[in-house]
């Protein structure tokens, strides 16, 4: 079964005070050691956060949120969203006695009709050592948009594989779901000189790759979009459809009534509850242009804040248009334009991320 792995790196580290997943242990980042157990069994390896562009000796895709950092379940859902294989293993990065045996067993265990495999301990599920299938989506984006974030709260609407007991379950004498919460956590590590662990620091922020949080500096530019936030609010998720065709793409002008009349826009819209992104995006294109579309990989990810209280968060997808005649139900007039021709036109300020994305990758 070909699963993705992805690694979450992007939680505030409160109890540690510092940065976890770059902590040093020994010569390496505690993020190192469970990239380098992951690689041995996954083909496909992913991190996700926004806190950071790159790790040093990690060579994978380092991935945002598509929401505020507010739990491992946002981290599970971008994983969800930005993965291409059905399945996603998902690993915290403070967890340093992961083995591969225990990866080989539980992707062994995934039939393909489960939503979610995941061990059960003595101690309770354990949802950042687990599989989850692409179709729980929907289920986290509703869970997260009420503000219910705890991960086992959403099983009663899933199918979900429990494992109890297996021996791969403990490596080197303690368990592979033990993470790291406080300094005093480091001494329980197998195999790791303690005076190297006694001895913690970070990497100078420029050669780790972190990014400056948007509470601290709003307005940031990064290489997913801009982040507007002056406040903590609750993003409306909206998706856009990057269509394609000989070296075009398809803008749309809003049209009169609208929000943001007489600007140009990639077409899409908002999601809504029990949908994934991608069909979403497939309904408002329907529903917009009247044509069917299949959607492609994520490009970016852009948020802006028009209003303390209105923020949306943008997923663009690459979409190719399989069957229909346009029919322009929400917009004034469509055009097909050079990519290095977009900056020519007004487009909202949650869109122009995508529109600088496009021009880049038109030049490179």
């Amino acid at each position: 079964m070909d699963v993705t792995c992805a690694i979450l790196a992007g939680g505030k580290s409160r109890r540690m005070g510092r940065d976890k997943a770059t902590l040093k242990l020994g010569d390496r980042f505690l993020i190192n050691h469970v990239y380098n157990t992951a690689r041995k069994v996954f083909r496909r390896v992913i991190i996700l956060s926004s806190r950071h562009s790159h790790f040093p000796g990690i060579d994978v895709p380092v991935l945002p949120d598509v929401l505020p950092p507010w739990g491992p379940m946002v981290g599970i859902v971008s994983a969800l969203i930005h993965a291409s294989t059905p399945y996603v293993f998902v690993v915290a990065c403070d967890m340093p006695n992961l083995s591969e045996e225990a990866f080989q067993y539980m992707v062994g265990e995934a039939h393909g009709g489960e939503d979610v495999i995941i061990p059960h301990t003595e101690y309770g599920f354990e949802p950042l050592h687990a599989l989850y299938n692409r179709s729980c989506i929907s289920y986290f984006l509703t869970a997260i948009g009420k503000n219910r974030l705890k991960i086992p709260d959403t099983f009663c609407y899933l199918s979900v594989r429990e494992l109890r007991y297996h021996p791969s379950f403990q490596h080197k004498g303690h368990p592979v779901f033990t993470n790291i919460n406080m300094e005093k956590d480091l001494s329980i590590i197998p195999d790791m000189n303690r005076s190297e662990n006694r001895t913690i620091r970070e990497m100078n922020r420029t050669d780790i790759g972190e990014v400056p949080s948007s509470s601290s500096l709003p307005g940031v530019s990064s290489p997913w979009g801009r982040t507007v936030m002056k406040k903590k609010t609750n993003p409306k998720i909206v998706t856009a459809a990057v269509i394609e065709r000989d070296g075009h793409i398809l803008i749309a002008k809003r049209k009169q009534g609208k929000q943001h009349v007489g600007n140009w826009e990639f077409p899409g819209g908002t999601l809504e509850e029990g949908e994934t992104p991608e069909q979403c995006l497939k309904r408002e294109l329907q529903e917009e242009l009247a044509i069917t579309a299949e959607v492609g990989g994520l490009i970016c990810i852009s948020e802006y804040s028009y209003t303390p209280d209105w923020t949306i968060r943008l997923l663009a997808y690459r979409t190719t248009v399989i069957s229909g005649i346009f029919n322009l139900n929400d917009h004034e007039e469509i055009r097909w334009v050079k990519p290095t021709d977009l900056a020519n036109y007004d487009f909202p300020e949650a869109d122009r991320p995508i529109v600088e994305k496009l021009i880049k990758e038109d030049r490179q």
